[in-house]
């Protein structure tokens, strides 16, 4: 996982990692699933983008 803070809210970045996309695609799902279930909201973008460089207080 790695934590950033974008815009004034925190978050972490999970990374699963296997050689069966269809695998993965069903923890991602799963691990979605539990986000919400905590009063999270999950993001599915990319957050590591050159605008990052113009944002001094995220990281």
């Amino acid at each position: 996982s790695y934590p950033f803070k974008i815009s004034g809210k925190f978050g972490c970045t999970l990374v699963c990692r296997g050689t069966d996309e269809e695998e993965l695609e069903i923890i991602i799902g799963e691990i979605s699933e539990l986000i919400v279930e905590l009063g999270g909201k999950p993001i599915d973008e990319d957050l590591v983008t050159p605008e990052d460089e113009k944002r001094p207080d995220d990281y």
